[in-house]
């Protein structure tokens, strides 16, 4: 089931993608888009954090389809809800949120979602040496 459901995010990214040369489907660098997130992974977990996009891939409506990031992360502990310390993370993400708002338009009252990201997520952490999946809903800021 979750082969099908990739396969059809793919699916769904190249249909929205541009046919243009590949130098104009990746920007890299210090895109300028930091931000502050929160990822719900598959281990149960909720991560407050910190990402920056380096590599930004593929263009499809105003928007790029994913991105490699690297940042901070905390876990929010359960019965607690404080956050542990500081770990290390790099990662992958395709951008949903850009193939959302290629088939759903906003009225302007509701520009701030507009600006929300929402990307499924792989990552490695580094500090604990693992790898998760994730949902990240993100906020970004110039």
């Amino acid at each position: 089931m979750k082969k099908m459901l990739f396969a059809l995010l793919v699916m769904l990214t190249a249909g929205q993608a541009k046919a243009e040369s590949l130098l104009d489907q990746l920007y890299g660098g210090f895109v300028g888009r930091a931000k502050f997130a929160v990822e719900s992974t598959t281990d149960g977990t909720v991560q407050p954090e910190f990402l920056v996009n380096y590599v930004e891939i593929g263009r499809a409506k105003g928007g790029y389809i994913a991105a490699i990031d690297a940042g901070a992360l905390g876990e929010v502990l359960p019965g607690s809800g404080e956050v542990d310390s500081v770990q290390w993370t790099t990662g992958g993400k395709l951008h949903l949120a850009t193939l959302l708002k290629a088939y759903v338009n906003l009225p302007s009252e509701w520009e701030f979602l507009g600006n929300l990201e929402i990307d499924g997520r792989y990552s490695y952490n580094w500090s604990g040496h693992h790898s998760t999946v994730g949902l990240v809903a993100a906020y970004p800021f110039k």
